[in-house]
């Protein structure tokens, strides 16, 4: 009797020990309780949104100093329309607005304030605020060049001919007038590989001018070069002026 009791006593301690083993086991591998769950979660969002937003922030950041910066542009100036100004570029004639915040400015010696009325065609400019990518574009700083070109180039299409004078229109559009350039005794005409006369030109032809400047403004082919296959097709000799004065 008193035998089995001491088996029966060492069972219930080993099923003791068993048991605190088993429990300790269990708490070591048990995940965390539910709150502190949330709460690691809920950290780690948190630092993923400020990453994503200062990522976003910047990108914006980028995308609008993009935007905002400054470009500008070199050219000839062809005529002033009101507060528009038509400037011819190595890139073609762009369409420069005005207004009552661009600067006009005249850069010789030194830098001075001038208006927009005292520019004139064949004045060299500055163009700032407008790419020179760009066809059209608001200025916020016109700067005149203090050496004038006084030869260059315009290239256009007939819309007024007469033996004295032409003027020329963009090729695509007829109302946007580029210039007006007379014609002299002096003037020669040539095509693709040859030399021609005035009457070879038609209204609608399309034709590249090589230009001088007087100290007014005024404009004087030297030499007008017809561009063979782009005139209008509806261009018939009766459309020629050569008999005008």
């Amino acid at each position: 009797m008193k035998k089995k009791r001491i088996v029966d006593l060492l069972v219930l301690a080993f099923l003791t020990v068993f048991s605190v083993a088993m429990g300790f086991a269990y708490a070591q591998n048990a995940p965390p309780a539910g709150g502190q769950e949330n709460t690691i979660d809920s950290r780690a969002k948190d630092r993923l949104e400020k990453i994503e937003e200062k990522l976003a922030t910047a990108s914006s950041g980028q995308k609008s100093a993009s935007k905002t910066k400054a470009g500008h542009f070199v050219g000839t100036l062809l005529r002033v329309n009101a507060t528009t100004l038509l400037v011819n570029t190595e890139a073609g004639v762009k369409t420069v607005s005005t207004d009552s915040k661009t600067r006009f400015i005249q850069i010789a010696s030194g830098k001075t304030a001038i208006s927009l009325t005292s520019l004139k065609a064949g004045d060299r400019l500055a163009i700032h605020g407008i790419n020179k990518h760009e066809s059209e574009g608001s200025a916020k700083l016109v700067a005149r060049l203090g050496t004038k070109i006084k030869r260059y180039a315009v290239f256009g299409r007939i819309s007024s001919l007469t033996t004295s004078a032409l003027t020329l229109t963009h090729i695509k559009d007829e109302e946007r007038v580029l210039a007006s350039v007379n014609l002299t005794s002096s003037t020669v005409y040539k095509t693709k590989n040859e030399d021609i006369t005035f009457a070879k030109l038609r209204l609608g032809d399309v034709v590249a001018v090589s230009l001088i400047v007087d100290d007014k403004g005024n404009f004087t082919a030297k030499r007008v070069f017809l561009v063979p296959g782009l005139g209008l097709k509806e261009a018939t000799a009766s459309a020629s002026p050569s008999a005008k004065q």
